[in-house]
């Protein structure tokens, strides 16, 4: 009973630490599976308990359905290519954290073996080889389905999946130890697990903050311009890490939205944009991308690919003079503008937002 309470809590908390936790629940489950019919065993206690995880999670359900809409007609997110997939788990497992926890598995494993009689060690260690394979799985099978139906492909979500590879290195290394006299070798795994701990912490305190891209500021030589910025997702960023007299502003359009030319996800970055301005999330920095064109002769444009606003709003005017700067983020250029004169259809009534009726009625705080 004990244990059945133990497995409902995690898939609790694996459910409802993110919606991705569904399928790494999923997952979990399969292997427990697997492993029974390999045992030849009937237990209910697990799988109702899983059922039972999932069944506090059903409310959101509705939630999730209607944010899927909202992202209508366009998809959250691109459809992954095989480079990226290959470079996203080449990312997840090169780093010397995550080689530490290979090390401590292996050492964890060892201790466990020793303290249980030899039949129930490898029965033990096959059901460990059956979760890191489900685990890792997750991540190819999110591709296919990202290529083959909807995109669903994002790299912070398949970011569990690396922790399959050290249960499938662990028993590896485990053989290898106790047929090379495990109880030699121990000491040596120990030190290599200190040292790559202790290289990891080094090399964090040793990061130059300003090459860290959640901090990575725009509007360097901005002059205190404000700082268009075409991308939901890096406007939210700078916004956040901003510093004093730094100002960025997102331009909300709709028809620009819908547009084919626009990248996977623009509906839902405006539709979200929109609602977060509404609710009180966000403030004027958030507008109508008119509006911001209307009170605003001299700004800076951060183009992102994909998001043609700047292309079909600005530099297709003849109404703004555009020239490079030496500001730069990620390689791209920010760009100056500057209004040549007044816009004959700026009326006091642009400067005030507009959104699409779907997000309408959003709460005002």
């Amino acid at each position: 009973m004990a244990q059945a309470l133990v497995t409902a809590a995690a898939h609790v908390l694996l459910l409802y630490a993110h919606t991705f936790g569904i399928v790494y629940s999923a997952a979990i489950g399969i292997a427990l599976l697997l492993d029974d019919v390999r045992r030849g065993r009937r237990r209910w206690a697990p799988y109702l308990a899983i059922a039972s995880a999932w069944l506090l999670f059903a409310p959101w359900i509705a939630f999730l359905l209607e944010q899927a809409r909202m992202a209508q007609p366009n998809a959250w997110f691109p459809v992954p290519s095989l480079r990226r997939f290959t470079g996203v788990m080449e990312r997840l497992t090169s780093s010397l954290s995550y080689a530490a926890i290979v090390a401590a598995a292996a050492l964890l494993l060892g201790r466990w073996r020793r303290r249980e009689p030899e039949g129930r060690a490898d029965s033990g260690v096959v059901f460990l080889v059956l979760l890191g394979t489900a685990v890792v799985l997750v991540a190819p099978v999110v591709f296919l389905e990202s290529r083959l139906a909807k995109p669903v492909f994002v790299d912070r979500y398949v970011l569990p999946s690396a922790l399959g590879f050290p249960l499938l290195v662990a028993p590896a290394l485990d053989v290898i130890g106790r047929r090379l006299a495990w109880r030699r070798w121990r000491p040596a795994l120990w030190v290599l697990f200190a040292t790559l701990c202790i290289a990891s912490v080094v090399r964090g305190a040793r990061t130059d903050r300003q090459q860290r891209p959640m901090i990575t500021a725009a509007s360097e030589g901005a002059h205190g311009l404000p700082v268009v910025v075409e991308s939901a997702f890096e406007f939210v960023e700078l916004d956040q890490y901003r510093e004093p007299g730094e100002r960025y502003l997102y331009p909300l359009d709709w028809r620009l939205a819908v547009d084919g030319s626009s990248a996977p996800g623009s509906v839902q970055e405006y539709k979200l944009m929109a609602l977060w301005r509404n609710a009180g999330y966000v403030g004027a920095e958030v507008a109508d991308g008119a509006a911001i064109l209307c009170r605003t002769p001299r700004f800076l444009v951060l183009e992102s690919a994909g998001r043609p606003w700047f292309e079909r709003r600005v530099r297709a005017d003849s109404l703004w003079t555009i020239s490079g700067t030496d500001a730069t983020r990620d390689t791209r250029r920010l760009w100056l503008v500057s209004r040549r004169g007044p816009l004959p259809e700026c009326t006091a009534s642009e400067a005030l937002p507009s959104v699409h009726p779907s997000v309408a009625r959003a709460p005002q705080h």
